[in-house]
């Protein structure tokens, strides 16, 4: 079971994600009564990804990586196989990257964060 984005593999500890439905509301007169309708025209999905990568030099850390995906605002393919929740493919852009990063006895360990906007 893995979550790949862009073909590279994600060692995910937390999953978060949000459906937002694109909608607008308004006022009608309907058989003598006041009704508030709501239309519904899409959805925006985000992700939160929550992950980790151990002695990685920075020259090929996914970080940085993803950092640089991000500038560029590329159009990244995104999958999952974890039973909590699968994703067959779909296309997504990053919209933030955030990283710790911790000095343990000399072991190189990153934690960072990635938030991820559905294309659709």
């Amino acid at each position: 079971m893995s979550v790949t984005l862009d073909s590279q593999t994600l060692n995910v500890v937390n999953w978060e994600e949000d459906l937002t439905p694109l909608s607008t509301a308004f006022d009608k007169w309907e058989n003598g009564t006041a009704k508030r309708k709501i239309s519904v025209f899409g959805y925006v999905r985000t992700f939160k990804l929550d992950c980790f990568e151990q002695d990685v030099a920075w020259a090929s850390s996914l970080v940085k990586y993803f950092e640089e995906k991000a500038a560029a605002g590329a159009t990244l393919a995104f999958a999952s196989t974890l039973a909590v929740r699968n994703v067959s493919s779909t296309n997504v852009k990053i919209t933030n990257v955030s990283f710790s990063a911790v000095d343990v006895a000399a072991q190189n360990h990153r934690s960072f964060s990635l938030e991820l906007q559905e294309v659709l």
